[in-house]
């Protein structure tokens, strides 16, 4: 067998010139001469010159050596990837992740915040901020749409800031979690229903948690509100915990699929930004929250 040297590792190949196993040089002076190399070398799996960067850096994290051999498609040798390179991949990859989390255009040779321009970072920003604006139009729409509900019972004001924003943690909490995941290699798209099924399970309890949370809210907090008809603050607090609840539930399996929407679309997963989805679960829970409270109020 031959051998391709690197300064600290090599790979052992066939008569073939293939990829046949690892070997870190330090071993060499561990272990008598009369050993053969195959003897002491690792049994590594190689990765594919071809393969994503981020795939390259989970498969070293779970192999037992400081060295990923890669090789091109017929199992010849072209490098070694390590640790030092993988941290640097790792470094880039969080700051990219977590710029397009945010809404933020990224490149990988853009330099320091200090060392960037105001123009530079107003163009790398505004596109997310311009287009959410435009569709948080919808919004204003659909508040404008039940304008006379709201006339009629002006409490309901009060309370559409919660809807939004717990709606809005509720998914990008979810988003968070499965990006991480899918990044770690943890989740994979076939796996799409079992996550669906279980972020279900999840919103079910939080949003049970906090419907209840909500009625003892309007309860206590607007005890003394004057309320038309045959309106009582429990039908009140009833609908309005209902409508959180469904909230939370839809948030958070939106919140959920979009990663792996994006994922299925060969899209990096983080471009599922925080700033979209709490834009558009603001829209989908005024849509619940108008719908539920107007439906059991009779308003």
């Amino acid at each position: 067998m031959n051998k391709e040297l690197n300064s600290k590792a090599a790979m052992i190949v066939d008569q073939y010139g293939r990829y046949y196993a690892l070997l870190e040089l330090h071993m060499l002076l561990q272990h008598d001469e009369d050993l053969l190399l195959t003897d002491i070398a690792l049994q590594i799996e190689p990765c594919h010159v071809g393969e994503d960067q981020e795939y390259a850096v989970r498969q070293l994290q779970n192999s037992n050596s400081e060295y990923l051999p890669i090789v091109d498609i017929r199992g010849h040798p072209v490098g070694l990837f390590q640790w030092q390179q993988a941290s640097q991949v790792m470094q880039v990859e969080l700051t990219e992740d977590v710029n397009l989390q945010m809404g933020i255009q990224s490149s990988l040779d853009e330099p320091s915040y200090l060392d960037m321009s105001v123009i530079d970072h107003v163009r790398k920003r505004i596109i997310w901020v311009l287009g959410l604006a435009a569709v948080g139009i919808f919004s204003g729409m659909i508040i404008q749409s039940y304008d006379d509900a709201i006339a009629a019972l002006t409490i309901l004001a009060l309370y559409m800031p919660m809807i939004a924003d717990t709606g809005g943690n509720a998914g990008s909490q979810s988003a968070t979690v499965i990006v991480r995941s899918l990044a770690l290699g943890e989740l994979k798209l076939k796996n799409w229903l079992t996550v669906v099924w279980k972020e279900l399970k999840i919103a079910s309890l939080i949003g049970l948690a906090l419907a209840a949370a909500s009625f003892m809210k309007v309860e206590f907090l607007s005890s003394g509100a004057e309320l038309p008809g045959n309106i009582t603050l429990t039908l009140l607090g009833t609908a309005i915990a209902l409508a959180l609840f469904l909230q939370v539930l839809t948030a958070t399996v939106i919140g959920a699929t979009l990663p792996l929407l994006a994922k299925s679309c060969r899209l990096d997963p983080a471009v599922v930004a925080s700033p979209a989805i709490t834009t558009f679960v603001d829209i989908t829970g005024l849509l619940i929250y108008f719908y539920i409270t107007t439906t059991l109020l009779g308003i």
